[in-house]
């Protein structure tokens, strides 16, 4: 059932730290995928455009699918 929840912990960092690296994200539904796919599409395809409280460098950390969760 979307949305979707998931905890994360990161072992690499939790290993290194000495404490638990933890963090999540939500996935958004597919009417508000579609809403930002079709956004993109009308700005010439901009990522940036779609959504620009995300930094570039956060999009291009999280790679082609940024979109789809937070």
């Amino acid at each position: 059932m979307e949305p979707y929840l998931a905890i994360v912990v990161d072992p690499h960092r939790t290993m290194s730290a000495g404490k638990v690296e933890i963090g999540c994200f939500r996935t958004y539904s597919k009417d508000e995928i579609k809403r930002i796919e079709d956004k993109m599409a009308k700005e010439g395809g901009s990522a940036a455009g779609a959504n620009k409280s995300v930094p570039i460098d956060k999009i291009a950390e999280l790679g082609n699918h940024w979109y789809k969760y937070y």
